[in-house]
């Protein structure tokens, strides 16, 4: 699960952020993701991807709406018994400085 969000999550986190820095330099905040991932065809597919809103501080809903799209094609491992779990994964970004 980690390698999945290291590899394929977080660089798209990283790209829709960036991007918003461009034109907010100053955005930061945390996301909160919670999403569910069942197991299809052998691998886990996320179906069902939202914000933890008492947790989401970063307010750009183009950022969260890009996070979202980048999620939804990860694939993680098959969860056990080929059920399906769901996952909270926070998220601190603020620039560089």
């Amino acid at each position: 699960m980690r390698d999945a969000m290291e590899q394929q999550v977080l660089p798209a986190v990283k790209r829709c952020y960036e991007e918003a820095l461009q034109h907010w330099p100053e955005l930061a905040g945390r996301v909160a993701i919670l999403f569910a991932i069942e197991a299809r065809d052998g691998v886990g597919r996320v179906i069902d991807a939202e914000f933890d809103e008492d947790e989401t501080t970063l307010e750009s809903v183009l950022v969260q709406a890009c996070i979202l799209d980048g999620l939804s094609g990860t694939t993680f491992p098959a969860p056990r018994d080929f059920g399906s779990i769901t996952v909270r994964y926070p998220i601190d970004l603020r620039p560089k400085e």
